[in-house]
């Protein structure tokens, strides 16, 4: 999704135009790594393989079909009515991306090696961002014309699923109900999984959990919610918990309620430092998983449960914000406060 500064509409339809169905170079390994080489940055480098292990990626995400390639002599054409036409000055756009460089920015770092930019007289200049919300800050500032903040909640909860080999008829729970756990309690339950419990603190995102068909829906703001746990699944244990709140006791309670060879998934980003007696976990042969990225597989298939998650019954609660109030809008995210917000120029 294109986020946007309000005089930067042009520039985005000419890029588009540039960018789209451009599939050349994004066909091999080899020319995807020649293109990035030619704009390697300071810290692109160990993004290659990423890049070329999503070639596939790349290519179902820049839409159309391929343009043919310039003919020699429609290319001297061009050149001669270039000459005939002085061509105003290029206009300047900053381009910010989102995170490091990755396989799907691969369509406009091809345009611009191809000259596609120039034949639409842009001169673009990219900038690689820290992640969504340095994004979104930095595009408010209006320092930048155009930029891409990630929004990759359903593609990490379907890679969280993944490393957790959640499989039909699994019997799992959810610390942390925004946008990523809502989408683990979605496409666990499409995936034939049952979600035994959810634990938040926000009433709109457990509302949210309790629509989709969550059994037990626990409220770390209203009760013991390790105590509440251990009585409802202390002898009826679960074989997978996915831990996306942050918090240590999350943790702490997930340990004593995995059946032997149970799966804890540790997605949420911790506040303070995890200290725990191990040896039962050690017994019962538990193993503690991690995610911080997502896979290919994952992309794809996030992307073609978009129709099934769309049916569901119940929904992920959507607020839209305008990009001028992004900055607050993170900042409410990072309260608790909703579940998603959708930024829109």
């Amino acid at each position: 999704r294109w986020t946007l500064r309000r005089p930067a509409v042009a520039a985005r339809e000419r890029i588009i135009a540039a960018s789209r169905g451009r599939r050349t170079l994004a066909t091999t390994r080899e020319g995807i790594l020649k293109v990035m080489r030619s704009h390697r940055g300071p810290h692109t480098t160990r993004s290659l393989l990423t890049v070329a292990t999503t070639i596939a990626l790349v290519l179902s995400a820049c839409g159309g079909t391929s343009a043919p390639s310039p003919t020699p002599a429609a290319t001297t054409t061009a050149a001669a009515a270039a000459t005939a036409t002085p061509k105003p000055a290029p206009d300047k756009v900053t381009f910010l991306t989102d995170f490091l460089l990755w396989g799907w920015h691969s369509p406009y770092f091809s345009a611009k090696a191809e000259g596609f930019f120039t034949e639409q007289n842009l001169d673009v200049t990219f900038i690689n961002a820290g992640g969504g919300s340095e994004t979104i800050q930095t595009a408010a500032t209006g320092s930048v014309q155009i930029a891409i903040p990630a929004a990759v909640h359903g593609t990490i909860a379907a890679y969280a699923l993944e490393v957790g080999s959640v499989r039909p008829g699994d019997r799992i729970g959810v610390w942390g109900v925004g946008a990523i756990g809502v989408s683990i309690i979605q496409q666990a339950l499409i995936g034939g999984a049952t979600v035994e419990f959810a634990v938040g603190r926000d009433p709109a995102r457990l509302g949210a959990a309790r629509s989709l068909g969550v059994q037990h829906i626990i409220s770390a703001s209203t009760m013991d919610a390790p105590l509440r746990l251990l009585e409802l699944f202390g002898k009826q244990k679960l074989d997978a918990i996915f831990e996306v709140s942050g918090h240590t006791p999350a943790i702490n309670s997930a340990l004593t309620l995995l059946k032997k060879r149970g799966r804890v998934v540790l997605i949420g980003n911790l506040r303070e430092p995890f200290h725990a007696d191990l040896l039962q976990a050690i017994m019962d042969q538990i193993n503690i998983l991690s995610v911080r990225t997502y896979s290919l597989s994952a992309w794809r298939r996030a992307l073609a449960l978009i129709p099934r998650v769309q049916g569901q019954r119940g929904a992920m609660p959507v607020e839209r914000v305008p990009l001028a109030q992004g900055v607050r809008a993170f900042e409410r995210a990072a309260a608790g406060e909703g579940v998603k917000f959708v930024l829109e120029p």
